[in-house]
């Protein structure tokens, strides 16, 4: 079913298989994913990769993974337990508050004369939530509004 042959990654020299493969050939042998990813971050796309040899390529994917990532910044409406200032929060119940009413009518139905009145059961959900939050740094359990 899958193709189990074997080769490797000119770059980094690791072994490929069917599922670490990338999508970039170089010289008709596949790179790995990692090398796809580190030659990404160096702006060297598809289009570009024949242009450079293959110890440009090695340093480029070097140079690309000795830098870290770009970190994402928070979000600014991000938790925050207001004991601690730890962000490790667990959401405990998000229950709305409901009021529950019953309407009774007169029967009208002439199928069922044993009947007198129907109830129905009305469940209205008001605006207002109130969530239950557990930091799991400190313990602290809270109400937010």
């Amino acid at each position: 079913m899958f193709n189990k042959e074997k080769s490797k990654c000119p770059i980094c020299e690791g072994e490929t298989n069917f599922f670490t493969k990338g999508a970039l050939k170089y010289n008709n042998e596949y790179l790995c994913q990692s090398c796809v990813q580190k030659l990404g971050r160096s702006h060297i796309g598809i289009f570009n990769i024949k242009k450079y040899s293959l110890e440009e390529l090695k340093e480029k994917a070097e140079m690309a993974g000795n830098e870290e990532p770009a970190k994402m910044s928070e979000p600014k409406n991000k938790l925050e337990c207001p004991h601690c200032k730890g962000h490790n929060i667990e959401l405990l119940s998000n229950d709305k508050n409901y009021k529950t009413k019953y309407k009774t009518t007169i029967n009208l139905n002439p199928f069922k004369p044993f009947t007198l009145t129907n109830s129905k059961e009305i469940k209205k959900e008001t605006a207002k939530e109130h969530n239950e939050y557990f930091c799991k740094d400190c313990g602290n359990r809270w109400i937010g509004k």
